[in-house]
């Protein structure tokens, strides 16, 4: 009987600090409209803020410069794209791993825009970039971020646990080095400006994007955007967007890789008259890859990349070019100061746990207009399912959609999915079943904002 006591109290005290724990750290999931969300009154007040420019729109006519850097460490690190593998350190450079910076200037306003062959644009590195930059010899007003989502690019960049699960261990020293790398390619860019003209060209490529939540049964957007810059010494570059997850190597596959983007801007930038060829991922958040089923791995990322290679170089010859004075860009404020972490289909823990994990990080939306173009930077995987949504919303057309622009709210779907139980809906939505149909107004706003502002 005394060892049946001593285990019932045991058992009672393991029982009872489980208890308490999960008072302290579980709740149901917040069903909260968001249009009661204190952030989206700020949001709002920050927006109509926004509605009158701080400086001309209109200026000079547009200057464009470009870089290129080589991000490869030059040591092992930590790959980033998938929690399972523990911070494992990459074993192999398949391909380097690189940044195209644009610098933009009409005289009035300068900005950059970040093309990195990253899994995000961490905000650790956001906030120490622009620090940076406004200090900088050639300051810039403005920072625009994206990235390639690339899995197998390298991590080390993300304090905290949470940070480890997704980047490995925090490296300092590495985080200071990806600084001083985007600062020098961003000085470069700003030493060749040149007046340019601008051109655009879109095309549905679907052979190499599925919807991987919902298959068939989902929308899907198979959009391949490109944006082209020609110098006045007849120079050129691309800026491309496109909604298919970089994940092509699999998760197993410890080598270092920009994935499809980095052949994709290989291949442009060397068979065809283009010298610098961006890529920035777009909607990515419910949609993967595809190919044929016995391509795999690193000949399925060439494949990607060289058909959509070739969907933009056959559209260089038939560009209608002009010149515009017109740049514009504009930071708004989002809610997230009450995360979601989910625990199965009706819980979520406390924010303080996913701070503790993550940290607290502030969020926004990013927009940069380019003549008539319109590009809105979310901070997460935004769905594709929701990109007519939001372009119908902002009565911009076009409007570009690029995601990791420097923070990160997870996952951000259709309401309707949110109680699936899948790793995009279940795992990794960190903001509730109001997040998309809040990001999907806010994407609204600001892209009619961007439409309306003075020239």
């Amino acid at each position: 009987m005394t060892l049946l006591r001593r285990f019932l109290r045991i058992l009672s005290l393991f029982l009872g600090i489980f208890l308490l724990l999960g008072l302290l750290t579980l709740r149901p999931i917040d069903q909260t409209p968001y249009t009661d969300w204190q952030g989206y009154t700020q949001a709002l007040e920050a927006l109509q803020q926004a509605s009158t420019p701080e400086v001309p729109v209109a200026g000079e006519a547009l200057r464009v410069g470009w870089a290129k850097v080589n991000l490869t460490p030059d040591h092992l690190s930590p790959l980033a794209g998938y929690g399972n593998r523990l911070g494992a350190s990459y074993e192999q450079v398949v391909d380097s791993v690189y940044a195209r910076v644009f610098v933009l200037d009409n005289g009035q306003r300068r900005v950059a825009y970040f093309a990195m062959d990253l899994l995000i644009a961490p905000p650790e590195l956001t906030e120490r970039l622009q620090a940076a930059l406004r200090t900088d010899a050639f300051p810039v007003d403005f920072v625009y971020l994206t990235a390639t989502h690339s899995h197998h690019s390298f991590g080390g960049w993300a304090p905290r646990l949470g940070g480890f699960v997704l980047a490995g261990k925090f490296d300092e020293d590495a985080l200071e080095r990806l600084v001083t790398q985007l600062q020098h390619a961003t000085r470069q860019a700003a030493a060749t400006l040149q007046p340019c003209e601008v051109a655009y060209t879109e095309t549905h490529v679907p052979t190499f994007v599925q919807n991987r939540v919902m298959h068939e049964e989902g929308e899907l957007d198979d959009v391949l955007h490109t944006v082209v810059f020609r110098k006045q010494d007849g120079a050129l570059a691309t800026l491309t967007t496109y909604t298919a997850h970089a994940t092509s190597l699999g998760m197993k596959d410890l080598r270092l890789s920009a994935d499809y983007p980095g052949y994709f801007s290989h291949q442009v930038e060397t068979q065809s008259r283009v010298e610098l060829a961006a890529f920035s991922a777009g909607a990515v958040g419910s949609h993967g890859n595809q190919s044929p089923a016995s391509i795999t791995g690193v000949a399925k990322a060439r494949l990607i990349g060289d058909g959509l290679a070739g969907e933009v170089c056959r559209a260089l010859d038939s560009l209608h070019f002009s010149t515009t004075r017109r740049l514009d860009a504009v930071q708004i404020p989002l809610a997230f100061d009450k995360p979601q972490l989910r625990l199965g289909r009706y819980l979520r823990f406390t924010p303080w746990v996913f701070h503790g994990l993550f940290g607290k990080y502030t969020t926004s939306l990013t927009a940069l207009r380019i003549g008539s173009l319109v590009f809105v930077g979310i901070p997460a995987d935004f769905s594709g399912e929701l990109t007519d949504d939001a372009t119908r919303a902002a009565a911009a057309s076009p409007l570009i959609l690029t995601s990791f622009n420097g923070g990160y709210m997870g996952y951000i779907t259709p309401k309707k999915y949110y109680n699936l139980d899948k790793y995009e809906t279940r795992v990794m939505n960190f903001t509730g079943p109001e997040g998309g149909p809040y990001l999907v107004e806010m994407i609204g706003r600001l892209g009619q904002i961007m439409e309306r502002r003075a020239p």
